[in-house]
């Protein structure tokens, strides 16, 4: 695999000088070339240095998924600030209140309305991206500012998703965004050409990966309004899209529409999951009905890309793995710290520059994450097979420990997702006064199905140790999700704790 050598900077310059006139942002009203691109960062690169924006800045992002934040983001790395990725969508008080980071954060760039309630009482200074601030001059201005070169200085802030915890933020330096560009080229999971659909949101670590990987594997990024499922498969079809990336639960949600409403795809190749577990079941009905090959993608804010399915593997493969480890950087250890042979579950632990630099303003987070050897801890469960090939098999910190036992919900959750009326499942250890913990279910049914708690329980009695049969089920609409799409654990709790009578 090849070694990052370049800044993003010097990567995008090659591009704009190589393919000048090639489509590269585009949404439903305007279209931007590589070179357009290119000038229009700079040109907002210099804007930003006339805010005071230097190599180093601590610059909040607070944008939705769009041409102009990735642009921003652009501008901001092209000077070397540090650009600190958080969810636009939360309030002024949530965003005050869950992130501690900002406050030494020296400018924040966000809209007008996400503005409100965030400037009083602090010293940094909010920039609201529009023609009145920041602007979008329509002209190339010559550069301004020094370009930031270095790679292992922290390029951007990824927080953590918080789905089990308090969320921390992930510093990655350039390296570590380039070095996924890099390897796609690789493995050939990009190809020049292409136009790739944006779905997920800005502040996710993996969209910022794409937007290396467009510039260095050389294909184009579509922006859609909204993430309404029949909306994107018009765009997929009017726009001739040839890859989608998204969250297992909102790419099923695209083959089930589909079915029902089918639209000519014939152009979609290739599709990255990332986020949460598949079921071999969902993969296979997602590649039929939408006609494409599917890649698990898994990874995490630490470190984006760890281990994916590369264009030569089988359906069973991407099926039933998440591919080899990339750069030959992943290892299983056991409780003591030991490399575990093939096919023994450990922990998973990856190295190498495509993990973090460490967790901004948390030595001790950082301590515990990364040990002596510079193995990045994931907290995940898997093993490798015999060809290679890593499986996950459950989360440490998710086991529940019931009367001494552990258990694992990924285990009941897959079973779950087996029986025919059920869409999907979420399993969480729920605290019992005798037991520790004990296993409880949350469960989505299909459209139209009808199934009872007890049946589903006859179900496992035949599949799951006496243990693993989770002793409540609550059934609901939908699975309760964070910012970036995936369950999030604390609110299910919450659920089961005010639903304890059901």
């Amino acid at each position: 695999m090849a070694n990052v050598e370049k800044c993003i900077f010097e990567y995008f310059a090659a591009y704009a000088e190589e393919c000048a006139d090639d489509l590269f942002l585009l949404d439903e009203e305007r279209g931007y070339s590589v070179l357009d691109t290119f000038r229009e960062t700079i040109a907002i690169g210099n804007r930003l240095h006339d805010f005071g924006v230097r190599e180093g800045s601590l610059v909040v992002l607070r944008c939705t998924r769009s041409v102009d934040a990735y642009l921003i983001f652009l501008a901001i790395e092209f000077i070397g600030a540090t650009a600190v990725l958080t969810d636009p969508h939360q309030t002024a008080t949530e965003f005050l209140q869950e992130t501690r980071l900002p406050v030494q954060a020296d400018f924040i760039i966000t809209n007008e309305a996400a503005a409100q309630g965030i400037s009083a009482n602090h010293h940094w200074q909010v920039l609201c991206h529009g023609p009145l601030e920041i602007g979008f001059p329509a002209r190339h201005e010559d550069r301004r500012f020094s370009v930031g070169k270095n790679l292992r200085t922290p390029a951007t802030i990824v927080f953590t998703s918080g789905s089990t915890g308090a969320s921390k933020g992930s510093m990655l330096c350039q390296e570590s965004l380039l070095q996924y560009a890099e390897d796609s080229i690789q493995q050939d999971w990009h190809l020049p050409g292409d136009i790739a659909i944006v779905t997920l949101p800005t502040q996710h670590g993996f969209a910022l990966c794409l937007l290396m990987a467009a510039f260095v594997a050389r294909y184009a990024l579509f922006f859609p309004r909204d993430m309404g499922v029949d909306y994107v498969l018009d765009c997929i079809e009017r726009y001739r899209i040839t890859r989608i990336n998204g969250v297992p639960s909102y790419m099923y949600a695209l083959a089930r529409a589909n079915e029902k409403k089918p639209r000519d795809l014939l152009t979609l190749r290739t599709g990255f999951t990332a986020g949460a577990p598949i079921v071999p079941e969902q993969h296979r009905y997602i590649e039929e009905v939408l006609g494409m090959t599917l890649h698990p993608l898994y990874g995490m804010s630490e470190s984006i890309s760890i281990a994916c399915t590369s264009p030569s593997d089988s359906a069973h493969c991407r099926c039933t793995t998440v591919g080899r480890f990339h750069r030959g950087a992943g290892t299983i250890l056991d409780q003591n710290g030991r490399e575990l042979p093939v096919g023994y579950e450990g922990e998973i632990c990856v190295s190498g520059p495509a993990i973090l630099l460490g967790y901004y303003a948390s030595e001790e987070a950082t301590r515990q994450a990364i040990d002596e050897k510079g193995r990045l801890h994931t907290g995940d469960l898997g093993y490798v097979d015999e060809k290679g090939y890593l499986h996950i098999t459950g989360r440490i910190k998710n086991i529940i420990i019931r009367n001494g036992i552990n258990i694992s919900p990924a285990k009941i959750e897959a079973f779950l997702r087996k029986i025919p009326q059920v869409e999907n499942a979420i399993v969480v250890g729920i605290p019992h006064e005798l037991l520790g913990e004990s296993p409880c279910a949350l469960v989505v049914l299909r459209e139209n199905c009808e199934i009872s708690a007890d049946e589903i329980r006859a179900f496992l009695h035949c599949k799951l140790a006496k243990n693993e049969i989770p002793e409540r089920i609550l059934f609901t609409p939908e699975i309760p999700l964070n910012h970036i799409g995936k369950p999030d654990k604390n609110k299910i709790t919450a659920l089961f704790q005010q639903r304890r009578h059901e």
